[in-house]
């Protein structure tokens, strides 16, 4: 499926087309595809991530304060409002905020080190599902908001390296 379908429709070039591979409830492949760019973003469970050819790992920021964070708002206007509102909590104390427009493509930026902490309140597994193992096997975290691991079916998440995470989370409440 393609994901940032209103980036596509609006003419802004941030968009993708990705795919996953799931058995029983695991995910064993993904791949995302930016046409614009040319980027394939590509692992396997149990591997590692890669960028067209390049491994990629996420990023290494301890604070947030030096942390640029993406983020989509979805189609919900009360979990999208939810996140605005921790937004502005932590707006003085990032580096910057990104709207993305693309879940995938947020994940995929998160696995490479382009953003160092994607969020998310209300999302589709076909927009997830490859970002999840592309951040994971490239050593990150991704979580849903109440600290469980995500997975495909997951509505909500969190995408950043470890260190990040721990302090992200006391600020969510």
């Amino acid at each position: 499926p393609l994901d940032g379908t209103n980036n596509y429709i609006f003419g802004i070039p941030f968009f993708c087309v990705n795919v996953a591979l799931v058995k029983n409830q695991e995910i064993l492949v993904g791949v995302t595809y930016d046409p614009n760019r040319n980027e394939l973003f590509h692992a396997q469970k149990g591997g590692v991530a890669y960028l067209n050819d390049r491994l990629v790992h996420v990023s290494d920021k301890a604070s947030l304060k030096a942390s640029l964070i993406g983020l989509d708002l979805g189609y919900d206007a009360v979990r999208g409002r939810e996140l605005l509102d921790i937004i502005i909590k932590l707006w003085p104390n990032v580096h910057g905020v990104r709207l993305m427009g693309s879940a995938s493509l947020g994940l995929a930026y998160v696995a490479c080190g382009h953003v160092d902490l994607y969020l998310h309140r209300f999302i589709y597994p076909w927009d997830i599902a490859s970002g999840i193992l592309l951040v994971r096997e490239a050593g990150g975290i991704v979580s849903d908001w109440q600290g469980k691991p995500a997975t495909f079916e997951s509505q909500e998440i969190i995408a950043c390296n470890d260190v990040l995470y721990s302090s992200l989370v006391p600020n969510l409440a």
